[in-house]
C-alpha cells in the first residue's frame, strides 16, 4: 500500500488536485504485491516559464521508482510522470522480482510484462576515491568529460556523487550510511 505526500512549489493544491494525483498513484499501487508498503512522494513546481513539472518519487523498502513530466498543464505533467513508472515496471518488474526472490524477499509486483531479460555488465572499472569539494569534483568531471564523478566529501567524510544535468546544471546525490 503506498502513502502519497504532496508538495507543491509554486503550485495550488486544491482537493480536486489531490484527488486527481491519489487516481494516478493508485493504479500504480495496484501493480504491487499486496505485502508491499511504501511511500509515493509527488514534487509539483510551476515554472517561470509556465511550465509545470511532476516529479513522482516512489521509496519501497528495496527500491525507487521515479518518473517525472513536463509540460504546461499539472494533469498532463501528472500522466506523464505515472506512465514513466507504469513503463519503468513493465520493463524491469520481472528482474526485480527474481533479484528479491534470491535475496530471499517478497515479490515487488504482482504480474510484471518485463521486457529484458538480463542486465549485463559489459565494463569494469576501479578508481581511486579522493577527498574533494562538490566544486572540485565538478572541475575534475568535467577534466574527465564524465557525465557524472564519485568523491569523498571533505566536510562529512561520506561518498558523493556530483552529475550533469540534463538542463546542462549540476546535481549532487548525498549518501547515507
Amino acid at each position: 500500500m503506498l502513502e502519497t505526500k504532496l508538495r507543491g512549489d509554486d503550485v495550488e493544491i486544491t482537493s480536486d488536485l489531490r484527488d486527481y494525483i491519489n487516481q494516478h498513484i493508485k493504479t500504480i499501487d495496484e501493480r504491487f504485491n499486496m505485502n508491499i508498503q511504501g511511500t509515493a512522494h509527488v514534487d509539483l513546481m510551476n515554472y517561470s516559464n509556465e511550465r509545470i513539472k511532476a516529479e513522482i518519487t516512489i521509496v519501497l523498502p528495496n527500491f525507487l521508482l521515479r518518473g517525472e513530466g513536463n509540460s504546461n498543464d499539472t494533469h498532463k505533467s501528472i500522466d506523464i510522470a505515472v506512465h514513466d513508472i507504469k513503463q519503468q515496471i513493465d520493463t524491469y518488474g520481472s528482474k526485480v522480482n527474481e533479484e528479491l526472490t534470491e535475496h530471499g524477499k517478497n515479490l515487488a509486483f504482482k504480474d510484471p510484462r518485463s521486457q529484458i531479460t538480463e542486465s549485463k555488465i559489459v565494463r569494469k572499472k576501479r578508481v581511486p576515491l579522493q577527498k574533494m569539494t562538490a566544486e572540485e569534483a565538478i572541475i575534475q568531471m568535467n577534466l574527465i568529460g564524465h557525465d557524472f564523478f564519485v568523491y569523498i566529501d571533505v566536510s562529512d567524510d561520506r561518498t558523493d556523487i556530483v552529475y550533469r544535468r540534463h538542463d546542462g546544471d549540476y546535481g549532487l546525490i548525498k549518501t547515507d550510511r
